[in-house]
């Protein structure tokens, strides 16, 4: 009798010594995956930044608004350009949102309503949103800058890169074994994932449960937490697998960056 109380208390101690384990494992991992989603967001924060910088030295080139280069000439610079370092095309623009294309195509578009445009023509280099382009009909990243004349605006300036550019960036980033990162932006949208086909389809993880109530602790998680730019931590569950997950905005951005990790992870240390 006295054997079996001691294989009792035995037993309910060792049960909460490795509940109290594995707390103390799930509050370290929150912590370090937040703080892997700050440092990663602050890595892609500057990869933007690089870009941005690149745009207003290219701005900056007087070839751009001189009237002596002819546009075959302006077309051959900028094809060059593109293929150099990495963009689809580059767009010129004046301050009603006319763009011409700079390519032999010189496919015209007006991107007046644009909020890159509406910030480059302000005067600030800006980055768009994962956008569906209206010449290509794909989704497009885009960098724009304000090309001065005379010290004053006069034209807008942006690149366009492949909607795939995020999704590459944070398929870098990771945690442990089975930590993925995933970017989205102050709605919920998917704008980088290891799924191009989310990004794509412009997958909304906000309200991806009114179609799949599977999405339902995901999705409260997106609408109350990450898209409140405020960096944090949390879990949920998807697709019979449980999740913890860190958080962060990138700042300039309308972006926020998740680090996730599947919970059989920590559950593999206890």
């Amino acid at each position: 009798m006295f054997t079996a109380l001691i294989l009792v208390v035995t037993g309910i101690l060792g049960v909460i010594v490795v509940n109290q384990f594995t707390s103390v494992l799930e509050e370290d991992a929150h912590e370090q995956l937040q703080s892997t989603a700050e440092v990663q967001a602050r890595y892609i924060e500057a990869r933007i930044n690089n870009q941005l910088n690149y745009m207003e030295g290219l701005a900056q080139n007087s070839l751009i608004l001189d009237p002596a280069v002819s546009k075959e000439q302006r077309v051959a610079f900028f094809e060059g350009e593109a293929a150099r370092v990495g963009y689809d095309a580059f767009v010129l623009a004046d301050l009603s949102g006319n763009g011409v294309t700079q390519s032999a195509a010189g496919d015209a578009v007006n991107v007046a309503d644009r909020s890159y445009f509406k910030g480059a023509a302000a005067g600030v280099p800006t980055v768009s949103d994962i956008t569906i382009s209206r010449v290509t009909g794909e989704p497009v990243l885009l960098f724009a800058t304000p090309v001065y004349q005379n010290g004053a605006i006069a034209a807008v300036l942006y690149g366009r890169k492949e909607g795939k550019t995020l999704s590459n960036i944070v398929g870098e980033v990771t945690y442990g074994e089975t930590g993925f990162g995933s970017l989205i932006n102050n709605d919920g949208i998917a704008v980088g994932n290891a799924d191009l086909e989310l990004v794509k389809q412009q997958f909304n993880f906000a309200k991806a449960d009114e179609e799949n109530p599977d999405y339902a602790q995901l999705a409260e998680l997106v609408r109350s937490k990450m898209t409140t730019r405020e960096p944090g931590f949390g879990d949920y569950s998807l697709e019979g697998k449980d999740f913890l997950v860190g958080y962060a905005p990138v700042e300039g951005t309308p972006w926020v960056l998740s680090v996730a990790m599947d919970q059989i992870e920590l559950d593999a240390q206890v």
